[in-house]
């Protein structure tokens, strides 16, 4: 019995189809094997977003300084951070089990250049984000600000947290408590979260301190949920792991 019209154009169809997921395939495995390796980087990216080669090329550099440095060796990259607003990057790599810096700068025409020789480093340097500046003068008359210190105070180091939380909110426990602490930066700006009632703003604050025992200090990032209650008293409603989103 012989095919329709209608049968012969479905099956048409259906055949071109698959030629256009074949044809689909064949362009992403061939875009996946030429794309440019993916990079690790932290911090604000201020460069052009057209210019986002420099990294890939930056670390290609600090790379072949470090070999340069130790012939014969695998550097294996630890951590690239952005510094000077993205006119240069600092690469901590492992080379031969030590752990190393390498800066690596932009000079423009010339490229990306190592002007000094590695240099030691324990560990990690804490500046492997972005850190925050100091906090603005005006915060501290701000009720939200107050809150937020007030308890952050409070919570570091074991106290009685109820005074500037939500009747119904309950902070979660540290397993360690921190007697000896400092503000060492925070966002200038209380960040407003989408879609709240009553308004939710976040306040974000880095603090140094040492676990109890030890002399190594260490700076940690945290993100306050702030609103008022319906008696107009401001209250910690969250603790967060990061900035709003949305």
């Amino acid at each position: 019995m012989a095919a329709s019209d209608s049968e012969y154009t479905a099956l048409k169809r259906s055949l071109m189809g698959v030629g256009v997921a074949a044809a689909l395939v064949v362009v992403v495995l061939l875009w996946s094997r030429c794309a440019t390796p993916s990079t690790l980087y932290s911090g604000s990216v201020t460069v052009d977003p057209q210019q986002l080669l420099g990294p890939t090329n930056a670390v290609a550099a600090a790379e072949r300084a470090l070999q340069e440095w130790a012939p014969g060796s695998d550097p294996q990259l630890v951590e690239v951070a952005w510094r000077r607003g993205g006119r240069s990057i600092r690469v901590t790599a492992d080379v031969d089990g030590s752990t190393v810096q390498v800066l690596v700068e932009d000079h423009g025409p010339n490229g990306w250049v190592v002007p000094h020789p590695p240099r030691p480093t324990e560990g990690l340097a804490p500046s492997s984000w972005w850190p925050l500046d100091d906090p603005p003068s005006a915060a501290a008359t701000d009720g939200r600000w107050q809150t937020a210190v007030g308890f952050l105070d409070a919570w570091l180091t074991g106290g009685d947290t109820s005074r500037w939380t939500a009747t119904e909110y309950h902070p979660p426990a540290l397993a360690t408590y921190y007697p000896d602490w400092r503000i060492t930066g925070a966002d200038p700006e209380f960040v407003p979260v989408p879609g709240t009632d009553p308004a939710v703003s976040v306040v974000t604050i880095e603090y140094e301190a040492a676990t109890p025992g030890t002399a190594t200090a260490r700076i940690w990032r945290v993100h306050l949920a702030v609103a008022q209650d319906a008696t107009g008293r401001w209250t910690i409603t969250a603790v967060a792991h990061g900035p709003p989103t949305g």
